[in-house]
């Protein structure tokens, strides 16, 4: 608990003494420096601790690949949420086999893009990406190289 301590005390360092557009960049050269080598097939500790979120726009599609209707789909996977989004039900995620997507490219946007590290505007989901440290081996590289660079000391 004490290192989701620190990285909490650096979220707030980061949002009083950062610059957005160089963190911005910094977590992007980041991203792209610890993914290249990275194969997430090893882990996925995000598809086994985290609700995938399901646009409207994206059910369809992952229907098909597993042979469901678009109706049969959400009432076995999904429930909606206030925003009218999806998510899935329960973890692990449900279409994880042997450690892959069975969606492939068909799977949600958000599982693409996960954990965001190379998206614009970091400054303002650093929380997320300190609570991210504690399932994604490679975000917590990154924020462990992060601190070395804005010369973050613990107290």
């Amino acid at each position: 608990m004490k290192k989701n301590e620190e990285n909490y005390d650096f979220a707030i360092f980061l949002k009083a003494n950062a610059d957005d557009q160089k963190l911005d960049e910094d977590f992007k050269r980041l991203h792209k420096k610890y993914f290249a080598n990275y194969d997430c097939s090893k882990c996925r500790k995000c598809c086994k601790k985290l609700h995938a979120t399901f646009k409207e726009n994206e059910i369809e599609k992952a229907a098909q690949k597993i042979n469901l209707n678009k109706e049969e789909f959400i009432k076995r996977y999904l429930k909606q949420t206030l925003d009218k989004t999806y998510i899935i039900k329960r973890t692990p995620y449900p279409f994880l086999k042997n450690n892959m997507c069975i969606l492939e490219e068909d799977k949600p946007k958000d599982c693409k893009e996960y954990p965001f590290t190379n998206k614009k505007e970091r400054i303002f989901s650093l929380y997320a990406t300190m609570d991210n440290t504690l399932i994604c081996p490679v975000v917590n590289n990154i924020i462990e190289e992060l601190k070395e660079i804005y010369h973050f000391k613990v107290r």
